[in-house]
Formats: C-alpha cells, structure tokens, sequence
C-alpha cells in the first residue's frame, strides 16, 4: 500500500514515510499486509479435496478461477464464516510476526469456497484496517488504485475490496503496471529518463510507463486536463491509465 499526502503525520504501523518519495511535493507512506496471495496459495494447496482439483482440470480452469466462480453464488455473510488475515502475522498495523490467523463459524457442512471467500474478505478488512488508521491519524484516502496479478485475474476479489472499503476502485490499464514501476521510475531528476526511452514505441511506454508511477490520483492526461496532485504526465506521460480507460469496482454502498 502506498498512499500519499501533504503533511507528514504519525500514523501506527506505517512502514515509513519520505517527501519527495512518489511524488515531488508530497510525502509518500508505505504500509501493507504480511500475506494476500500466499493467503489464497496457501488454502488451494493445503485444504482442497481432489474431487475440487478435477473438476477444474475438467473444465480446464485454473484452480482460483474455479474457486471464483462457486464464491460468487454465496450471499456476503451467508456461509456464516468470519476470518483474520494473519497467517503470517500482521505488519500494518500492528507490527506483530507472532500474530496468527484464524476461521470461526465452520461445521461440518462447509465447504471449501466459502472458506476460500471467508479469506478474501478477511483480506479486505485487513486493507480497511489500514486505511481506518491513516484516516483516523490525519492522512485522508480519497482514492484507490490498484494493479498487478490479482487485480488483473480477480474480479471477485476487487468487488469485495471495493465493498469492504466503500471506495470505487480502479484497474490499471496496464499489465505490467508494477513492473514498469520498479524497472523506470527514478529518484528527483526524472525526467532524463523520461526522455531516454521517449524512443521507444508508444505501445512499449504505454506499458513501461504505468498507472503515472502508481499515483493514487488522477493524473494530467495528454488533452492537459487539470490534477490535484503533479504526476508523471507533466513529463509528456502516456501512460495507459491515461490513454485508456480502466476497469472500474464501484461499491453500491458508496454515496
């Protein structure tokens, strides 16, 4: 999780926080969950029957779409499970390795993909926790972006984030968002490297240059419409949040 704001606050289980550190002007915090998708990996690879995993290969589904797809026809709340995210501990906010994880409500009657759905939401509120705590501590989240594998594969999953946190929430128009993140973005001084792979074709800097280095605002796209934050895009971005449109999970209890 990285958030940004205009003052530098206190906030518990921040992982840090650096002015200059996303964008110039701006203090970029950093926090997070000790596990998500080793969450999941976890599950499929120690509590699935064979009869789960035959099926899939049968339809030839990967075994987390086939997971999908069966917790999407439960209710919110109707297999009666509630779970805490910290198989590995918790790092935001508590800062605790020796924390563990826990599954309450479970008979003899459950079955696998109401667990599996009882795990996102676990790591749904997880999120929510954090940004609760910024919130409450003076730094506001007025918007949410997210981009990697999960966020590109699972549906479920974003809807849940999106309704636990009653934010909308929106999809990198990238693939490689993250990747391009790490493997461009440089410290002040940025826009020579800008213009070193301005040679490179639009495709290939649409995907290098993502989601405006992962800044949780809109940016300034390349028809100069305003932003409330400066971004990469006053580096002649084309990024392709900017360019096109992303995948959006709006929350039907968002006002």
């Amino acid at each position: 999780h990285i958030l940004m704001g205009t003052k530098e606050k206190t906030v518990p289980g921040m992982c840090g926080v650096v002015e200059d550190g996303v964008v110039p002007g701006y203090f970029g915090y950093e926090a997070g969950q000790s596990c998500v998708g080793d969450h999941f990996d976890w599950f499929v690879k120690n509590c699935l029957p064979a009869s789960y995993r035959d099926e899939a290969e049968k339809q030839g589904v990967n075994i987390h779409k086939f997971l999908r797809e069966k917790a999407k026809q439960l209710r919110v709340g109707e297999s009666g499970l509630v779970a805490l995210d910290w198989w590995n501990g918790n790092r935001s906010v508590l800062v605790d390795v020796d924390l563990t994880g826990l599954i309450v409500g479970m008979t003899l009657l459950t079955k696998p993909e109401e667990i599996y759905r009882a795990l996102l939401e676990a790591t749904a509120y997880g999120t929510r926790m954090i940004i609760d705590t910024f919130e409450e501590n003076g730094v506001p989240i007025r918007a949410l972006y997210a981009a990697g594998g999960i966020a590109e594969k699972d549906e479920l999953m974003m809807q849940i984030y999106a309704d636990v946190t009653n934010r909308e929430i929106r999809i990198s128009g990238s693939p490689q968002a993250c990747s391009g993140n790490a493997g461009v973005r440089p410290k002040p001084g940025r826009s020579r490297y800008i213009r070193r792979i301005e040679s490179l074709p639009s495709n290939a800097l649409s995907s290098i240059i993502s989601e405006r280095w992962s800044t949780p605002m809109p940016c300034t796209n390349t028809t100069g419409n305003p932003s409330s934050l400066p971004s990469i895009a006053q580096y002649g971005c084309n990024c392709a949040m900017c360019s096109s449109p992303s995948t959006r999970y709006k929350s039907p209890f968002t006002q």
